[in-house]
């Protein structure tokens, strides 16, 4: 056998090695979290149990178990005309601090109007 063709074989024999160390890193820490931007456009599309990460930047006024989820993103905006969206996210169980990067597991209830949370993960806090 060649030179040039053991050296593709090698090539070819590395690439499938990575591609199962890929997979197997995927299929061993599931599908990625999705950002609040992802599911803003229309969360009534989202089916079934789904994770999100944002900031806690809100509390309802009239339910202190609603409190809203904006994108990280949106931390990089300095000015008063930021068009921000907050999710809303409904959870019974303690309620993060203001700033803290959250990670929401829950389904998408009220016609997708609402993110009912049955998990909510501290990340980290951002001083905002």
């Amino acid at each position: 056998m060649k030179k040039k063709h053991l050296l593709a074989l090698a090539g070819a024999a590395l690439a499938v090695v990575a591609v199962a160390a890929i997979a197997a890193v995927n299929l061993k820490s599931g599908p990625l979290p999705l950002q609040v931007n992802d599911v803003r456009s229309d969360p009534a599309a989202f089916q079934g149990t789904l994770t999100v990460v944002g900031i806690m930047a809100a509390v309802s006024p009239t339910d202190p178990a609603i409190f809203g989820v904006m994108d990280k993103s949106e931390l990089l905006c300095n000015s008063p005309n930021c068009n921000k969206f907050y999710l809303p996210v409904r959870y019974e169980g303690p309620r993060p601090a203001h700033g803290d990067e959250v990670e929401v597991t829950g389904t998408f209830t009220h016609g997708g109007r609402l993110l009912t949370a049955t998990a909510v993960k501290t990340l980290r806090n951002h001083k905002i």
